[in-house]
C-alpha cells in the first residue's frame, strides 16, 4: 500500500531527526583530570555500572531521535492509499485528542 503525504513541506525537515545524535557526538563533556582528597572514592568504579549507564544513555538517545522522527512524520499527515484489499479507497488515520480519550 503506497503512502502519500498531505503536507510535503515538512519532509525536507526529516534530517533534523539526527540532531540528538549530533548533539551527543559533538557536545560531549570532556572532564579534566583533577586531584583532590575525595577522588579516591571515585577511582574504583564498577565497569558493569559504566556499561549500564552507557546503554541507558544510548537508549535515551534512540528514544529522542525516534520522537523527533515520529513528530515530523506526524506533521506531514501521512495517508495510505488503498490497494486491492480496500477496494481502492483511501485509508485515513484519525487521532482523537479530546478529554474523553
Amino acid at each position: 500500500m503506497p503512502v502519500a503525504f498531505l503536507v510535503t513541506g515538512v519532509l525536507p525537515l526529516l534530517p533534523l531527526a539526527a540532531l540528538p545524535v549530533l548533539f551527543h557526538l559533538f557536545l560531549r563533556r570532556k572532564r579534566a583530570a583533577s586531584a583532590f582528597s575525595t577522588f579516591m572514592f571515585f577511582t574504583r568504579i564498577d565497569p558493569h555500572m559504566t556499561r549500564r549507564r552507557r546503554l541507558r544513555e544510548l537508549l535515551l538517545l534512540g528514544a529522542r531521535t525516534l520522537l523527533l522522527l515520529f513528530l515530523l512524520l506526524a506533521l506531514s499527515r501521512p495517508v495510505w492509499r488503498g490497494g486491492a484489499g480496500t477496494g481502492g479507497a483511501t485509508v485515513v488515520i484519525l487521532l482523537d485528542n479530546s478529554a474523553s480519550m
